[in-house]
Formats: C-alpha cells, sequence, structure tokens
C-alpha cells in the first residue's frame, strides 16, 4: 500500500491559531514602516515611529468610552446587547478612528521634541494630512486584523468585538516578556544564576494568574427560578438568574481604575509651571511621589491601596448598572416567574442586587489582586525594579479572559444556530421552510 505524504506541520495546526499567528506577524512587519516625514537620523526604523505607532491603544480608549456612555445611555446600551451587532461594530469602528485621529497629534508633538528631532518643527497642511492618515490608518489597520482574528475564533455573539482585545494584550505580553527576559539575562550577568532561582516565584504567580483568571470568569452563581417555563433574560431561555462573579469585565474597571489612580499626578504635571511658588511645589511633590514606587514607603502603599480600592468599587459599579437587578425584577415578574422564598417586585431587585454586590466584591478583589499586587509581588520575590521589567498582572489575566470569552461567545453562537432537519422524503426544499 502506498504511503501518504506527509503535509506540513503547520497545517495540523487549528485556523484560529494560524490567523492569529499571521496577524501578530503583520502587526510586527508594519511596526517597520516609518509614518512619512520621519527622519530616522541613519537608525533602523522601529515600533514608536512606524505607522502603527499608535497601537491598539486607541480601541481600548474606545470601548471604555462606550462603556461609560453607555452607563448615561439608554440608547447605547440597547444597541451594545443588539444580538446582531452589527450596529455596534458601525459605532466601534467610527469612535476606534476618532480616538486615534485624537492621539496624533501628542503622538507628532513627541517626534518634534525628540533629540535629534524625528520630524520638523513646524509642519504644513498636507505634512499633518499624511501623518493623520497614516497613524489613523495604521490603528484601524490592526483593529481590522483583531477583527479576523475574533471571526476566526468565531466571535461576534451580543456585539463583542474581542478579537482585537485578544491581540492587544498579546501584543503587551510579547513586549513585557521581552523585557522582563532582557532584564532578567543583566540581572544573572550581574548576581550570577542564583537570580534564575529568585524568578521561579514569578513564574509561578504568572500561571497562578492564568488559574485564577479561568476560575473568576467561569464563576456563575444561578439563582433558581420558580415558573412554569424557561424564562428570556438577556439572553436565551432559562430556568434561572445567571450572574457572574465578574459581570463588569476584566478591562473597563481595570483601564479606568488605571486613570483614574495617575490624574493626580497629570494634573500636577499641568500645573508645576504655576506662577505661584507654593502650587509648583505642592504640584512638583505630587508628581515625584504619588507613584507606586516613589521615594516614600507610606505614600508607595497608599497609592496601591487607593488603586486597588478603585478597581473593586468600579468592578461592583459596573456590574450593578449593566446588569441592573431592578430590570431583572421586572423581566421576571413579566413573565410570571418568582425567586423561591423572595416576594416579586422591589424585595427580588434588592435580593438580586445584594447577591450581585457580594459576587462583584469578590470579582473585584481578584482582579485587584491580579492588576496592583501582583506586579509588587514579582519585583519584589526576583530584585528587578518594575520600571526595568514590568511584571503585567494585566496583560496575562487580559489574554487569559479574553480567550475564554472568545470561547463562551462561540459555545453561545452554536447554540443558538438551529439543529439542522434529517434529509428525507417529507423534508422541505430550501426556500420552503
Amino acid at each position: 500500500m502506498a504511503s501518504r505524504p506527509l503535509e506540513p506541520r503547520w497545517r495540523a495546526l487549528p485556523r484560529p491559531v494560524l490567523v492569529t499567528a499571521a496577524c501578530l506577524v503583520a502587526w510586527r512587519v508594519l511596526a517597520y514602516i516609518p509614518a512619512p516625514g520621519i527622519d530616522l537620523h541613519g537608525a533602523a526604523p522601529n515600533s514608536s515611529v512606524s505607522v502603527v505607532a499608535l497601537g491598539l491603544n486607541p480601541y481600548i480608549g474606545a470601548v471604555v468610552l462606550i462603556a461609560i456612555v453607555r452607563v448615561l445611555s439608554a440608547r447605547l446600551d440597547a444597541i451594545v446587547r443588539d444580538p446582531a451587532a452589527a450596529s455596534y461594530r458601525r459605532l466601534e469602528a467610527l469612535v476606534v478612528a476618532a480616538a486615534a485621529a485624537a492621539g496624533v497629534p501628542a503622538l507628532v508633538r513627541l517626534f518634534q521634541a525628540t533629540t535629534p528631532p524625528l520630524l520638523p518643527a513646524s509642519l504644513d497642511a498636507a505634512a499633518w494630512a499624511a501623518e493623520l492618515v497614516a497613524l489613523t490608518g495604521g490603528t484601524l489597520i490592526l483593529y481590522g486584523l483583531g477583527l479576523a482574528v475574533g471571526a476566526a475564533l468565531g466571535s461576534g455573539v451580543a456585539g463583542r468585538s474581542t478579537g482585537p482585545m485578544l491581540l492587544y494584550a498579546l501584543d503587551l505580553l510579547a513586549r513585557d516578556g521581552g523585557r522582563s527576559a532582557r532584564a532578567l539575562s543583566v540581572h544573572v550577568a550581574a548576581g550570577g544564576p542564583g537570580q534564575y532561582l529568585r524568578a521561579a516565584p514569578a513564574a509561578a504567580l504568572a500561571v497562578g494568574l492564568v488559574a485564577l483568571t479561568v476560575a473568576v470568569t467561569l464563576a456563575v452563581r444561578r439563582i433558581p427560578l420558580r415558573t412554569g417555563h424557561p424564562v428570556r433574560i438577556r439572553g436565551p431561555r432559562q430556568d434561572a438568574v445567571p450572574l457572574r462573579l465578574l459581570a463588569s469585565g476584566i478591562l473597563v474597571p481595570a483601564v479606568l481604575a488605571n486613570v483614574l489612580v495617575q490624574l493626580p499626578a497629570l494634573l500636577a504635571d499641568d500645573l508645576s509651571s504655576s506662577p505661584s511658588t507654593a502650587v509648583d511645589h505642592v504640584a512638583a511633590l505630587v508628581a515625584a511621589g504619588w507613584r507606586p514606587d516613589g521615594p516614600l514607603l507610606a505614600v508607595d502603599a497608599i497609592h496601591l491601596a487607593v488603586h486597588a480600592a478603585l478597581v473593586v468599587a468600579l468592578a461592583v459599579f459596573l456590574a450593578r448598572t449593566w446588569m441592573d437587578p431592578s430590570t431583572i425584577a421586572d423581566q421576571l415578574r413579566r413573565f410570571g416567574a418568582t425567586l423561591p422564598g423572595i416576594r416579586p417586585g422591589r424585595p427580588t431587585a434588592e435580593h438580586l442586587g445584594r447577591v450581585l454586590t457580594r459576587l462583584s466584591f469578590a470579582g473585584g478583589v481578584c482582579l485587584a489582586f491580579a492588576v496592583v499586587v501582583a506586579p509588587v509581588l514579582a519585583a519584589w520575590t526576583t530584585g528587578i525594579p518594575t520600571g526595568e521589567a514590568a511584571f503585567d498582572g494585566f496583560a496575562i489575566v487580559l489574554a487569559t479572559g479574553t480567550v475564554l470569552v472568545l470561547m463562551r461567545d462561540r459555545e453561545d453562537g452554536r447554540a443558538a444556530r438551529p439543529a439542522p432537519r434529517p434529509a428525507g422524503p417529507g423534508a422541505p426544499r430550501s426556500g420552503q421552510e
């Protein structure tokens, strides 16, 4: 019997893995195409001066902005919940483009302020238009690559665009992993091979964060319903109210908390040139000390505590806002369903609110540990300062959680498809169902 020719090994890989790898490679290739008008002064092009220099940060900003407006606008909240997701995708793409265009002037000023300058001090209208189109277009290309990843993984349920988020998290992991490897090699050269033993707890911490993310993302509290038929509660019909441990998600609480905790330092930078000597002195103290690795240990501890408290508070607030126990209680009453031992109406809403708050608080504590505490533990165990190598617990948790959400979306999409009817003499023909 003739043997079959062996297929290349890459063909045995799942299609989503191949698509994700190809999109990451495309990102790396684009990172070596300089933005128009850039003078590299003989240096090799790199990602910080490329057409994708903005990265997917505008996408993350767009997601957070939509989440904030969603809290205030019932119409936008309905668009986000639209199962068709087409209207949400158009809105998201528009906001991503606007966020990228808004970030171009700051990046151009950064190019002009380098020594030697990468761009001329003054740009005419044509040069500004070229920078705006190139840098905004670069972000939109990355956004399109992320959508391709999501499509390959079968995502697209309930208005989610988690493909770009996965691409963003994987890029963060790759960059921070490279920085950590370089910093570790320097410390090994200075301190000997024993430094590897000090890095082992950080590796174990990374594995633990992956396991913690899986547990938190998949944890669901199902409150049984007393009804004669399943009830539709923001999704397929079911006989229980599902409340997730982290209903707010990972991205929005972590990013918003990071912005809020950095706000005093940003305001201090703006006030550092104040004509008032007292204001200028206070601003300089805040700018120098309000950070997790500042000169004063007590201020560092307060910074970390405030940061963690913001993560937990935002996780609880967003979960209560997006799930809205009062709306769920009204839906249950409309379907004639009740919770065992709980009267319908306001008592049901209060009970669901208490359960959701406890669950969200526990989920927020886990998220705060990953985002705030884990980097400090990694820096303490390895002896490598965070300025040299950032142990990005946020990137680890975001990548793991996004993969799980994509898998859940894929399963939800499969479950929503009607079962194929068996072919036979009595089966309806195409177009006659």
